[in-house]
C-alpha cells in the first residue's frame, strides 16, 4: 500500500487516461456537507447549519455507503471526501472506515481545525493516501481577516505537524486573495520547518454554483494581480532554480512540458481540457452529481435514479460542451488558469472568452519574463 500511495499521480493520471476514453468513473469526489467551522470570504460552498435545513438535508452515512458501493461497481478506484468541512460529521469516521473496506484508494480535503492528536492517532491506524489542508495565512489575524474565525492558525499549524509526525501524506494549501497574499513566504517558511509540502493558487474561481449571479465575481485578486503572485508564488515554492524550468516551458524556452502531481493533463483532442465528466465526477452534499465541483451542469440525481443512470447523464450533457475556440490555440495557454468550469463560472456560459483568465495569463507571462530576466542577469555576474 505505501509504494501504491507513493506512486498515486502517476497511476491516477495513467488510469484516468485510459478511463476517460472509455468513459469508465474512476475518480469521484463525494462533498459531504456543505457546513464549515470557517467563513473564508471567497467559498463557492460553505452554508451555516439554519442554511442547511433551509435549502435540503445532508445524506446520511447509509445513503453515500450505498451509492458508494454501486460506484464501486462501476469503476471508482479514486474517492476524495470534501466539504465544506467533513470532520464536522459525527459520522465521518464510521463513513471513512466502511469506504476505506471497499478498497478505494481515499484522500481527504480539510480545513484542519479540527484535526487534533486524537484524531490523527485515529488516522494513522488506516490512513489515507493524501490529505490537502488548507492553511490560510501565517498569523491568525489573517485567519479573523479572511476566514471570520480567531483561533485557528495555531490548530492548522498544529494539525499540519501531528500529521507529517505520524507519516500521513499530507499537503498544505493556499489560495492567495487580497486578504493573504502577503503572507506568501511566511506560510511557505512555516511548511518548510515542518517539513510538508505547500501548493499555492492565486486563481479563485467565482462562486457561481452558490450564486447564479456571481459569473465573473468574486472576492479576489484583480487579473493583473493574480498573474503576477502566480509567479511570485512559483518562486517561493521552487526557488530561483526551480523556477526557471517553468519558467522556460511557459516563455518557449525548452520544450519539455513540467507537469505537478495536481496537474489536470489537459486534452486538447476533447471539447473540454480535463476529465471532468469523462472520468471523473462530484456528488456535491445534497446529492447531486455534476462533472466538477464548480459547475451546477449537467446534473444528475445518482440517490433517485441510480448511479449509472446519472453517470451516463453527465457523460451525455459534458459532450456538449465545449471550450473558446480561441483558448483551444491561444498563445498564452501555458501561462493560463483556465478549464471548462472556469470559462462557465467566469462568464455564466460555455463557449465564451473569459476575458479575466486572458488578463491574468498576460499578466503571468509578463511576470515570468521579468523574474526570469533577473535571475539569468544575477547569474551571468
Amino acid at each position: 500500500m505505501e509504494s501504491i500511495k507513493k506512486r498515486q499521480p502517476e497511476l491516477m493520471n495513467f488510469l484516468s487516461s485510459k478511463a476517460a476514453h472509455m468513459h469508465v468513473p474512476i475518480s469521484g469526489t463525494f462533498e459531504l456537507t456543505a457546513r464549515c467551522n470557517l467563513n473564508c470570504r471567497m467559498c463557492y460552498v460553505r452554508l451555516s447549519d439554519e442554511q442547511v435545513k433551509r435549502i435540503g438535508r445532508e445524506r446520511t452515512e447509509k445513503e453515500w455507503l450505498t451509492l458508494a458501493e454501486e460506484a464501486r461497481k462501476a469503476g471508482m478506484l479514486f474517492l476524495l471526501l470534501t466539504g465544506g468541512e467533513p470532520f464536522m460529521l459525527p459520522h465521518f469516521k464510521s463513513l471513512y472506515t466502511e469506504l476505506s473496506k471497499m478498497g478505494f484508494i481515499i484522500s481527504i480535503n480539510s480545513n484542519g481545525t479540527l484535526i487534533d492528536e486524537k484524531c490523527v492517532e485515529w488516522l494513522a491506524k488506516n490512513p489515507p493516501s493524501r490529505m490537502s489542508v488548507t492553511l490560510y495565512g501565517g498569523n491568525d489575524e489573517t485567519y479573523r481577516n479572511l476566514c471570520r474565525n480567531s483561533g485557528m492558525f495555531d490548530r492548522v499549524v498544529n494539525a499540519l505537524r501531528l500529521l507529517r509526525e505520524a507519516d500521513i501524506l499530507v499537503r498544505a494549501t493556499m489560495t492567495l486573495t487580497p486578504y493573504n497574499v502577503d503572507d506568501c513566504k511566511k506560510v511557505h517558511e512555516i511548511c518548510q520547518g515542518i517539513d510538508v509540502p505547500l501548493h499555492m493558487a492565486s486563481y479563485v474561481f467565482p462562486p457561481l454554483r452558490r450564486d447564479k449571479d456571481s459569473a465573473g465575481i468574486a472576492q479576489r485578486l484583480s487579473a493583473e494581480e493574480a498573474g503576477y503572485y502566480s509567479v511570485v508564488a512559483e518562486r517561493v515554492r521552487f526557488g530561483d532554480e526551480g523556477f526557471l524550468a517553468t519558467a522556460r516551458y511557459r516563455l518557449n524556452k525548452s520544450d519539455e512540458k513540467q507537469i505537478s502531481d495536481d496537474d489536470c493533463q489537459k486534452e486538447e483532442k476533447h471539447p473540454l481540457f480535463c476529465r471532468a465528466g469523462k472520468s471523473g465526477f462530484w456528488i456535491d452534499w445534497q446529492g447531486v452529481m455534476t462533472p466538477c465541483g464548480m459547475m451546477n451542469y449537467p446534473a444528475a440525481k445518482p440517490f433517485e435514479e441510480g448511479f449509472m443512470t446519472a453517470w451516463k447523464k453527465i457523460v451525455e450533457g459534458t459532450e456538449k460542451l465545449y471550450m473558446p475556440s480561441k483558448c483551444v490555440s491561444c498563445s498564452l495557454r501555458r501561462a493560463c488558469p483556465i478549464c471548462g468550469a472556469g470559462v462557465y463560472c467566469e462568464t455564466g456560459q460555455f463557449g465564451v472568452v473569459p476575458e479575466y483568465a486572458c488578463r491574468m495569463a498576460e499578466a503571468t507571462l509578463k511576470a515570468t519574463q521579468e523574474a526570469y530576466d533577473e535571475i539569468m542577469s544575477t547569474q551571468n555576474k
